[in-house]
């Protein structure tokens, strides 16, 4: 997202493509038990603006690193993973997050700096592992952690749920399986706190609103 709505302009203008880099550890045994550890970082680069909006030329970015780390055992019983993300304008993995402009003053030039917002989120799944039932439960949690250092009062933000301070999401679940037919229900109860965007892009003075839903799926294997 940007100056001219949601797109793939803005990694277009930058040219540099977005860079991924990961390193895992998985070990399988004759059982059937696994154990995987990795960890990983990512680098992006957006060009928001070509031109300023008085005619001149300009190629300010938004740089953003981000690191991730995760893990997944699994034995004949139960399989349990793990992830935690310290990310930066994380917009495009349909977190919460982006960044943000303020304007800059040069002779006779109207141009913009960018700062990127910082997320903190991690995730947990356990679960059984019968064949005929099985019982899971997810937890997560993301928290908005704003810009490294104050910042400028910010003249355009572009960002999903910049007004909320964290959101967590507990949901269990039941499975049973007969024959090719899975029978799914799941109960999802998420939490998000909205308040005051700061001018660092912490929110400030927030509340929590939940929701519960309840979910049920059928599934036809072939």
């Amino acid at each position: 997202t940007g100056p001219n709505g949601a797109g793939s302009t803005y990694l277009r203008n930058s040219v540099l493509p977005e860079l991924n880099f990961t390193l895992q550890y998985h070990k399988k045994n004759e059982n059937g038990n696994e154990f995987l550890i990795g960890a990983g970082a990512d680098y992006l680069s957006l060009t928001p603006r070509i031109e300023t909006p008085t005619g001149y030329a300009t190629s300010e970015t938004v740089n953003s690193v981000s690191v991730m780390a995760f893990m997944k055992v699994k034995t004949s019983g139960f399989t349990w993973k793990l992830e935690g993300v310290m990310g930066q304008n994380t917009y495009n993995l349909l977190m919460l997050g982006g960044y943000a402009e303020t304007q800059i003053s040069y002779p006779n030039v109207e141009d913009y700096e960018y700062l990127p917002q910082n997320i903190l989120s991690f995730w947990t799944d356990l679960h059984t592992n019968g064949k005929k039932f099985q019982a899971g439960i997810f937890g997560g949690f993301t928290k908005n952690k704003g810009f490294d250092n104050t910042y400028h009062s910010p003249e355009g933000i572009y960002s999903r749920g910049a007004n909320i301070d964290y959101v967590y999401r507990v949901s269990p679940r039941l499975i049973f399986n007969s024959g090719k037919m899975r029978f799914a229900g799941e109960v999802e109860y998420t939490v998000a706190a909205y308040g005051a965007t700061q001018d660092d892009l912490t929110v400030a003075n927030s509340k929590e609103v939940g929701n519960l839903r309840v979910l049920m799926g059928v599934y036809y294997f072939f």
